[in-house]
């Protein structure tokens, strides 16, 4: 019983996607493209899990295996079209003759396969698929010369070899991509380790290659095999059920060109308690101030300045690097070739502090002595840590760069202001002077 349930796990799981895809993305501009894709994928692996199942009617297979002759082949054409939308943006019209006679190929082997039952009779087909699942193909060929053979070679070997074709179509036209695209694994290493972002396309590529060598497996999994070896049947679906996930989880981000993984975290971020409410909605406003337009920016910082209670408007923060170095100015050897006159050269006047992932090391190098000695000198001096020195004189360099540049997306000004991306940038800033970066120019916009 357990097993079973596994055979009709991935037939579950479509249905499962559909609702949610007709509840959460029905603006999307893909969206006929994703839900054509999925119910065509249920009833194609409906099919499967009945073919699967030890002891089904001989007359649910031959139903079955007229259907698979639709659903099966339209699979990939369905894929490849909504990889190509991704590709191409979503108002792309995808209207190439050769996208048409992707659709066509299944629905001439199902006419085909329909108009052949017909003539043969259905009794008579059901009879054949007795014989053919119990004694095995072999016994096609006591039928040669006879329109059953032509039905067998249509429904079984033709069938086959378009699934083949396709896949085989599939793999050059994936081989491709990776070449004229450049897609590359440590894109998706990076996008996993360092929160980059990369393009949906490319993502949905990734998650389509285990998939494909499911599909490929299941292409070889005979009747007299599958009926003696369920649990290898289960284990195959299970890992169809997982590859399917990844691919369909993506869908409804398909308006987007590029994502990062901070994006999908933020997709569930109205799931939070009374502890993390506040970073989580600050870090919702970012993503969503990110994608706004100029226009609406505007507006959203002008409600934000009527709608702010005074005292969160108040300055939090003064020019902390500029205290800092003038506090501690008096500390260091005069000598303009000190290592410590030269730490503060780097950091006020060559702005060191703006290049993107800067390191101790990278410091050392420009003093030209070690990473150990720059640690202790930043210590010693300023009573913080180097990546804390860093941070507020990124966050000083900030507030200036905010009230001069007010028209920027917050990402343009982290990456202006050294940080690496926006999320990072919403964060530290407010560590340092306790509101969001939106917050305080907002605050600013309203005493000027």
């Amino acid at each position: 019983m357990l097993i079973s349930l596994f055979l009709f796990l991935p037939v579950a799981f479509c249905l499962f996607w559909i609702v949610i895809h007709c509840w959460l993305s029905s603006r999307a501009d893909a969206f006929w493209l994703i839900l054509l894709s999925l119910l065509d994928m249920a009833l194609f692996l409906l099919t499967d899990s009945c073919y699967l199942i030890p002891g089904v009617s001989f007359r649910t297979l031959s139903v079955m295996a007229l259907l698979a002759q639709l659903t099966a082949p339209i699979i990939i054409p369905l894929c490849w079209l909504y990889i190509e939308r991704l590709r191409f943006g979503t108002g792309s019209k995808l209207t190439h003759p050769a996208h048409l006679l992707w659709i066509i190929l299944p629905v001439i082997l199902f006419t085909a396969a329909i108009i052949l039952t017909s003539l043969i009779g259905f009794d008579e087909a059901q009879n054949f698929f007795t014989r053919l699942y119990t004694e095995g193909n072999s016994i096609a060929f006591e039928y040669k010369g006879s329109i059953l053979y032509t039905y067998y070679l249509w429904i079984v070997v033709v069938y086959r070899l378009v699934l083949i074709f396709e896949l085989v179509s599939f793999v050059i036209w994936l081989i491709y991509l990776f070449k004229k695209d450049k897609l590359r694994i440590q894109n998706l290493v990076k996008f996993f380790k360092s929160n980059k972002s990369i393009r949906l396309y490319e993502l949905q590529v990734y998650s389509l290659i285990p998939a494909a060598l499911i599909f490929v497996s299941k292409l070889f999994l005979f009747k007299d095999f599958t009926d003696t070896h369920l649990a290898v049947v289960a284990i195959v679906n299970l890992g169809l059920t997982i590859s399917l996930m990844l691919y369909y989880f993506l869908t409804p981000f398909s308006a987007r060109r590029t994502l990062t993984l901070n994006q999908i975290k933020h997709s569930f971020l109205y799931n939070y308690g009374d502890k993390n409410k506040s970073d989580e909605v600050e870090a919702l406003i970012g993503e969503l101030v990110d994608e706004a337009e100029e226009a609406a920016l505007r507006r959203i910082r002008d409600k934000i300045g009527d709608t702010l209670p005074q005292d969160a408007t108040e300055e939090i923060h003064p020019s902390v690097a500029s205290t800092l170095f003038t506090a501690i100015s008096n500390n260091w050897d005069e000598d303009s070739d000190s290592l410590t006159a030269r730490f503060q050269q780097l950091m006020t006047e060559e702005q060191l502090f703006l290049q993107p992932g800067l390191s101790l090391q990278d410091v050392a190098d420009k003093m030209h002595t070690n990473k150990t000695y720059v640690s202790k000198l930043v210590n010693n001096n300023y009573n913080l840590g180097f990546p804390e020195l860093v941070n507020i004189l990124r966050v000083d360099y900030a507030e200036q760069y905010l009230l001069t540049h007010r028209d920027l997306k917050q990402s343009e000004v982290a990456t202006a202001c050294g940080f690496q991306s926006a999320s990072s940038f919403n964060i530290i800033f407010k560590k340092i002077t306790g509101v969001t970066p939106k917050v305080w120019a907002a605050s600013h916009d309203n005493k000027s």
